[in-house]
């Protein structure tokens, strides 16, 4: 192999490794759990900035809840979505935002969560709910 192969492999190893370091510059995390009645519910919300956007990442997870229904996911009594619970009683729910331009406090325009912001998790119906509240890591 000649110098100049070997040069353009090591500049290209190089600008791999710094793009990679700065590709998520920063991530900030909160998470929040709680407990009714035995059912169990944690959730992560997580932002990872790059330049100046970031992708926003949301969990919700229950447990020893009842099997096969539908629960509703609330933060800051926004509806964010529904989570399905299985013959278990365990359910999941993941959403996320891709390339959220930053506002002038460098974080996303809303919604978002911040510190103290209340998750609730149950039914309408039956207005029973699990909330939790968001404390950054």
């Amino acid at each position: 192999m000649n110098r100049q192969k070997i040069w353009i492999a090591m500049v290209g190893l190089l600008a791999v490794g710094l793009f990679s370091q700065a590709t998520f510059a920063q991530s900030l995390v909160w998470d929040a759990s709680g407990e009714r009645n035995g059912v169990i519910m944690e959730s992560t919300y997580t932002e990872l900035y790059f330049g100046d956007q970031c992708d926003q990442v949301i969990e919700v997870r229950v447990w020893n809840a009842p099997p096969n229904i539908r629960l509703k996911i609330f933060v800051r009594d926004w509806a964010i979505g529904v989570l399905q619970t299985n013959e278990d009683g365990y359910g999941r729910f993941f959403k996320g935002r891709r390339n959220v331009p930053l506002d002038g406090d460098d974080r996303p325009d809303a919604p978002r969560v911040e510190d103290g912001d209340i998750i609730k998790v149950g039914q309408l119906r039956t207005n029973q709910f699990i909330t939790g509240e968001f404390q950054p890591r």
